[in-house]
């Protein structure tokens, strides 16, 4: 079991990859992330020095919400730009047909 100092340490690397792959839209990096860092915390909720450490799971947790902001953001403005595109298609589609049969 890592000490108080290592798992914040532990933890910190990992926020700074999530925050990095979150960036860069990396979906599948940032699951992998969050089950680290959801075991990391299980692990850390054992330790003797863990009711001592509530400060900093409340950060933590802080952090954690602002990154599930980011997420849901990219994932609206992801869900616009396709249903723009199926509008976009849609419309391609229906011109092209217009304009086939008026040949």
């Amino acid at each position: 079991m890592m000490n108080k100092q290592q798992t914040d340490q532990k933890i910190q690397t990992l926020l700074q990859a999530m925050s990095k792959a979150i960036e860069e839209q990396q979906w599948q990096h940032i699951r992998h992330f969050d089950q680290q860092l959801m075991q990391i915390l299980n692990e850390a909720k054992l330790a003797p020095w863990y009711p001592s450490w509530q400060s900093r799971v409340r950060e933590l947790k802080g952090e954690y919400s602002h990154f599930l902001a980011l997420i849901n953001a990219q994932k609206n403005e992801l869900q616009t730009r396709m249903q723009q595109h199926q509008k976009d298609r849609d419309g391609i589609i229906a011109y092209k047909q217009f304009t086939d049969g008026a040949r």
